[in-house]
């Protein structure tokens, strides 16, 4: 089938569905494209398209696919971080850190004071 010139794609509709389907269903779509350009034919079993409409079928996939991969990657990072978070407040709440030493020693002036015979030490 030739129109406008130029030779027609013949595809089955279960094939459109299979390469095209994510785009959404066939008449819904031709209706999209036929803004564009004018050179789809839909029959009852078979869709003729010409390589222009090709084209412009395998940009739109294309950006359909890359919009669903962000959408995907950025529910699973939240999905990790949320893991993550309840993964950390459950270990703390079934075992919490340890509470660190006193230390015999205060800091002043980036030298060690020792607290030896000092009953009472004031930390800063």
């Amino acid at each position: 089938a030739v129109r406008s010139g130029g030779l027609l794609v013949r595809r089955t509709r279960g094939q459109w569905e299979r390469k095209y389907g994510m785009l959404g269903g066939c008449e819904e779509v031709v209706e999209g494209i036929k803004d564009a350009c004018d050179e789809i034919i839909v029959g009852r079993d078979d869709i003729f398209y010409s390589q222009k409409v090709r084209q412009l079928l395998s940009k739109m996939r294309k950006q359909k696919m890359e919009e669903s991969a962000c959408i995907i990657q950025r529910r699973w990072r939240h999905f990790r971080l949320s893991q993550v978070v309840r993964i950390c407040v459950q270990g703390l709440q079934t075992c919490p850190p340890p509470v660190p030493p006193k230390r015999e020693y205060r800091v002043q002036g980036g030298h060690k004071i020792w607290n030896a015979g000092i009953s009472r030490v004031l930390y800063v």
